[in-house]
C-alpha cells in the first residue's frame, strides 16, 4: 500500500519523518479498512473502546491501551458495535529510518533491524498493568505534544523519546520470530492497486484472482487470511469510503454518488452504508457537512 510519509510531508523541502492524527468516532471516517505501510504506527486510546484487528487477532482496546503496529502488518480499525458512545485516539506514524542511526551500531542489527524487516513480532497492546507503562505512556504523551507543534529541536525530542519508549517496551516483551510473510503482501499489491484504481466499476473474484496468479478458490482463501476480510467485503469498503468522502464534499445526489462508486443497486447501498456507518447517507451527510461548512 501507498507509505503515509514517501517523502511528501515537506517544510522548506525537508522531510517531516512523521505524522500525527487525533481520532474521534462517531466522525467523518467511520472505519479504517483492512491496510498495511511501511512506517511504524503507534495508537493510543484517550476515551472509549476501538477493535482492533490484526495478524489474525481482534484486539479490543480500552481507554488508556497503546497498540504498537510494525511495517507491512494487515490490520484495521472498527468500532465494536455493541459499544456506543464517543471514541477518541491519538495515532502517531513514523518512518524506521527515522528511529534509527548508523546501521552498524548493535542495537540496529540485533535490536531493529529484525523489527523493521519483520523477522521479529513487535506488534502488541500496552496495558495499564505493563510493569512499565507509566514511563511509556510519559515517552508517548511527550511525542504528541511536540508532534502537535513540530520545530526541528521538537523533532529531536520526539526521537529521543521514541528510542526510550522502544526501550521499554523491549525491555519486557517477548518479540519471537515472525510467521508474516512479506512476500504474501506484495503478491497482493497488484490486487489492492487496482482495486484502490477501479472500484467504481464491476469487479470479480476472477479478475482478482487473475491479478494474483492463483486460482479463485485459492486466492478468496489468502485474501481473507492475510487481510482479515474477504476480497468483496474489501471492494465495499473502498466504494463505501469513497461515498463517505462525496457525501460530505458535494451537492451530488446520493443516486449519483452510489452508482459512481461502484453500486448499481441504490437499495444495497443504503443496506451497507447504514450497517458499516450506523446511519443512513441522507443523516451522514446532513451531520458531516453541516459541521464541516460552520
Amino acid at each position: 500500500m501507498k507509505p503515509y510519509l514517501k517523502k511528501q510531508v515537506t517544510n522548506n523541502n525537508l522531510w517531516r519523518p512523521y505524522v500525527y492524527y487525533w481520532n474521534t468516532f462517531p466522525g467523518r471516517w467511520p472505519f479504517v479498512e483492512p491496510h498495511f505501510h511501511p512506517e511504524f504506527a503507534i495508537h493510543y486510546m484517550v476515551q472509549g473502546s476501538m477493535l482492533f484487528s490484526l495478524n489474525d487477532e481482534h484486539i479490543l482496546a480500552s481507554e488508556g491501551d497503546i497498540i504498537f503496529i510494525q511495517p507491512n502488518t494487515v490490520y484495521s480499525i472498527t468500532p465494536p458495535t455493541d459499544l456506543i458512545g464517543m471514541k477518541n485516539y491519538h495515532t502517531f506514524i513514523f518512518d524506521s529510518d527515522f528511529l534509527c542511526g548508523s546501521v552498524g551500531a548493535s542495537c540496529y542489527t540485533e535490536i531493529l533491524s529484525p523489527i523493521i524487516q519483520n523477522q521479529a513480532n513487535f506488534s502488541c497492546v500496552i496495558t495499564k498493568d505493563h510493569p512499565y507503562y507509566e514511563e511509556i505512556q510519559t515517552s508517548l504523551e511527550n511525542i504528541v505534544s511536540a508532534a502537535k507543534i513540530h520545530t526541528p529541536l521538537l523533532t529531536l525530542l520526539i526521537k529521543s523519546e521514541l528510542l526510550r519508549l522502544f526501550y521499554f517496551v523491549l525491555e519486557y516483551g517477548d518479540h519471537h520470530k515472525s510467521t508474516t510473510s512479506n512476500q504474501s503482501l506484495k503478491n497482493l499489491q497488484p490486487v489492492l492497486s487496482y482495486i484502490n484504481k477501479n472500484f467504481e466499476q464491476n469487479i470479480t473474484l476472477e479478475q482478482l484472482a487473475n491479478l494474483s496468479n492463483l486460482s479463485v478458490s485459492r486466492f478468496t482463501t489468502k485474501f481473507k487470511q492475510i487481510m482479515g476480510v474477504s476480497a468483496i467485503t474489501y471492494v465495499n469498503q473502498v466504494r463505501l469510503k469513497r461515498a463517505c468522502q462525496l457525501l460530505i464534499t458535494t451537492n451530488d445526489p446520493i443516486l449519483n454518488i452510489a452508482t459512481v462508486c461502484g453500486f448499481n443497486n441504490i437499495s444495497n447501498f443504503n443496506v451497507l452504508f447504514k450497517r458499516a456507518v450506523g446511519c443512513s447517507p441522507h443523516d451522514y451527510r446532513k451531520r458531516y457537512s453541516s459541521a464541516d461548512n460552520k
